[in-house]
């Protein structure tokens, strides 16, 4: 009897295939059997198309390159390896992708689940030859620059897509979104790259959890950053979830900036393609050499226990209204803990800010006339701990400001400043979907901060196309040799 069950498993498996020269789109669900296959994309279509709704391919390790993979130039790397376009349902799994200028591409699908792909080495920037370095500035907000750079994987005007246990690293970018809605990333490490590990240009009511991308960096006039970041949201990417992530030793850890901010040569404030409501939560941004968390042209976000150690500054935040700083920890800023200029109706609740060069929370406007249409003004700073700061509170020009309970160790404050012992505002916030989300931890997930791994600024060193990965390399980490123009 038990052998009647066995044999009906086998027979009900799907059908396992060798990729050929003139496999054409998969249309019925497959394994591929295992090797190294080459395929080049010829007209833009993907070197492997998926064809049908429904479909399921199991690479079960298979590794799928283009011709130019192993010449190891990234740069030059063109077309797509695996491209799912107007399709649903599709679900491919375990693949080895390598050598394209997006390994992965899908366009107007809904409902597509990428698992345990590994997806490193697609196009990228070299960063690096010999000792010399390439120091190339990141268009943030340009999505035309990003259709020219590469990506691990590319979802465009797509819906429900999920990607889990993803792996990209020694490249530009991992995971790129651009107008995808309601779609799940978690599980995934896209650490090592120099551009951006995970970016949402346009994509909306995302789940992002449980992922690393740690030492995304790029070198820039001596320093590092260039605009990389662990994290981008930019061009109208509203009311994300973002949970639990692990972004240290990045350009920025996180930065949420708008498509176009600023004034115009009349003197008007201007702000298009703002992102707004999304909740960033128990991440952490530490070691960041810009800013562990970033902000700007924003309304309503939410920044909720996050680690910001060791960064620049702990926060950014500029030109932003009615935002939620609550209970996270900024420690050993270079500069400021919290630096906020032209915000207004924004709360920092219960922020402990420890070992500040500067100040623990600084808050400035601009004396022109311009910058009232945006002034800092009428923030709540309530029950934060600030110690040890050259300076606790510093305001300059922001006006309307009340404080409760703030409690300042060896960190001054300006003679003037005085705050209410009582009325303490309540600000209870929960993250949304909490229960769901602590689900999905993924067995065996580390932030970086709980690794045994090298952490600081010292251990930061590019690769041609990425950073060093210093899994791969035995310890002791010490006896690696380092860029001399880059800074201890």
């Amino acid at each position: 009897m038990l052998g009647c069950v066995v044999a009906w498993v086998i027979s009900v498996q799907d059908p396992e295939i060798t990729l050929g020269p003139t496999t054409g789109p998969i249309s019925t669900s497959v394994r591929i059997k295992p090797g190294t296959y080459i395929r080049a994309d010829k007209d833009g279509k993907g070197a492997l198309q998926i064809g049908a709704d429904g479909v399921t391919v199991d690479f079960q390790g298979a590794t799928l390159e283009s011709p130019d993979a192993r010449r190891g130039r990234l740069e030059t790397f063109n077309g797509v390896g695996i491209f799912v376009q107007g399709h649903k349902n599709v679900i491919l799994r375990n693949a080895h992708i390598h050598g394209y200028q997006y390994n992965v591409k899908v366009l107007r699908s809904s409902a597509i689940r990428l698992e345990n792909c590994e997806l490193s080495r697609s196009r990228s920037q070299k960063i690096m030859d010999g000792e010399g370095v390439h120091e190339i500035w990141l268009d943030l907000r340009g999505l035309d620059s990003w259709r020219e750079y590469g990506a691990a994987a590319w979802i465009e005007k797509s819906a429900k897509c999920a990607v889990n246990g993803m792996t990209a690293g020694q490249s530009q970018n991992g995971l790129i979104l651009v107008n995808a809605n309601d779609c799940q990333i978690c599980g995934c490490d896209f650490s090592y790259n120099s551009g951006w590990g995970i970016a949402l240009c346009n994509s909306s009511r995302n789940l992002i959890c449980w992922n690393n991308a740690d030492f995304v960096n790029r070198p820039w006039a001596g320093y590092w950053g260039g605009d990389s970041s662990g994290m981008v949201l930019t061009s109208g990417s509203n009311d994300n979830i973002v949970a639990f992530n692990s972004f240290t030793h990045s350009g920025d850890g996180l930065f949420l900036a708008a498509k176009n901010g600023g004034f115009d040569d009349h003197g008007k404030l201007h702000e298009e393609g703002t992102c707004n409501r999304n909740q960033i939560a128990f991440n952490d941004g530490s070691w960041s050499t810009a800013n562990a968390f970033e902000s700007t042209f924003s309304v309503g976000n939410v920044f909720f226990h996050n680690y910001c150690d060791d960064s620049n500054y702990g926060f950014w935040l500029g030109y932003s209204k009615a935002n939620l700083i609550q209970g996270n920890q900024i420690k050993r800023s270079h500069v400021d803990g919290i630096a906020h200029e032209q915000g207004s109706h924004n709360a920092y609740i219960n922020n402990d800010i420890e070992d500040t060069a500067g100040s623990g929370i600084h808050l400035w406007g601009g004396a022109e006339e311009r910058f009232g249409q945006s002034p800092s003004t009428a923030n709540v700073v309530a029950g934060n701990h600030v110690i040890n700061a050259k300076l606790g509170l510093e305001l300059a020009n922001s006006t309307e400001n009340i404080a409760f309970r703030n409690a300042f160790k060896n960190a001054p404050t300006p003679d003037s400043f005085r705050q209410l012992e009582t009325g303490f505002p309540d600000m209870p916030y929960r993250l949304p979907m909490m229960e769901e989300i602590r689900s999905m931890r993924p067995a065996g997930f580390k932030m970086y901060r709980d690794s045994e791994l090298p952490k600081g600024w010292q251990w930061l060193a590019p690769t041609s196309y990425g950073t060093r990965d210093y899994r791969k390399l035995t310890p002791p980490w010490t006896t690696m040799p380092r860029l001399k123009t880059l800074p201890n």
